[in-house]
């Protein structure tokens, strides 16, 4: 449910604790070079406001 919050919210990646440290570098780099805008992080579900179908 986590997941689909955070995709809706513009998340472009989801890592579940614990994250692998491979994981964590490996989705870092691909941020980085996807050039997506580090503005665009969400930090906080709870302040998104997007409807969800539960």
């Amino acid at each position: 449910m986590n997941q689909d919050r955070a995709l809706n919210c513009g998340a472009r990646i989801f890592l579940q604790k614990p994250v692998k440290n491979a994981e964590l570098l490996r989705s870092i780099e691909r941020i980085l070079e996807s050039g997506s805008d580090p503005d665009s992080v969400v930090y906080d579900l709870d302040a998104c406001k997007v409807a969800t179908h539960s």
